[in-house]
């Protein structure tokens, strides 16, 4: 008698520890769950915040880099251009895309700050080439050859700034574009000029 009075609080026990059990492993496996959902959602929610944030298509990632690169690209080009051509029509030519480039180069720059789109700060590396070829130039050599640049590259650039104007989506990137065809546009007039009195002269 006296040991089947002792067991029963041992059998109380164990029923109250197997009864609890389930609640602890739900409640482990919820917590477990929940981590695991917090850390994805998290790791998709700064996917998906940069991409919200900047609200930019596929192409439009693609113009801004190419924007923002050219841009920096004919700025150094234009300074190498003011101080090493021969002909004081390149010279002055350089100096307008220094001055007209920088121009568009901040209008983007504004741009990408309310848009919080992060924009390239350098050259690619074919690009740095570049410029390190031309800087090695001068005289004759070095007007002829970056004029010809000139004119294939405004050629290039107002294809795809007249893309993005069309068939852009954002629509600050698209005004951008606009608004910025009509000074490509000028830019590659004067460039065929010099570049002709240059040909007729050799």
């Amino acid at each position: 008698m006296k040991k089947r009075t002792m067991m029963i609080p041992v059998i109380c026990l164990l029923m109250l520890l197997v009864g609890a059990w389930p609640a602890v492993a739900a409640d482990g496996d919820s917590k477990a769950y929940d981590t695991g959902k917090a850390g994805e959602v998290t790791r998709n929610g700064n996917i998906d915040g940069e991409t919200s944030a900047a609200g930019l298509s596929k192409q439009d990632q693609e113009f801004v880099e190419k924007a923002a690169k050219g841009g920096l690209m004919e700025v150094q080009l234009g300074t190498i251009a003011a101080q090493r051509a021969r002909s004081s029509e390149v010279k002055q030519f350089g100096q307008m895309m220094v001055d007209e480039h920088s121009k568009a180069n901040q209008q983007l720059m504004e741009i990408a700050a309310q848009k919080n789109i992060h924009l390239p700060r350098q050259l690619d590396s074919d690009q740095q080439e570049m410029i390190q070829d031309f800087s090695k130039k001068s005289g004759s050599e070095f007007d002829s050859e970056y004029m010809n640049h000139m004119v294939d590259d405004h050629q290039e650039d107002i294809d795809v700034f007249k893309e993005q104007a069309e068939d852009g989506r954002d629509p600050a990137l698209k005004q951008f574009a606009s608004t910025t065809v009509p000074k490509l546009e000028k830019h590659l007039q004067k460039a065929k000029q010099i570049e002709q009195k240059m040909n007729e002269k050799n």
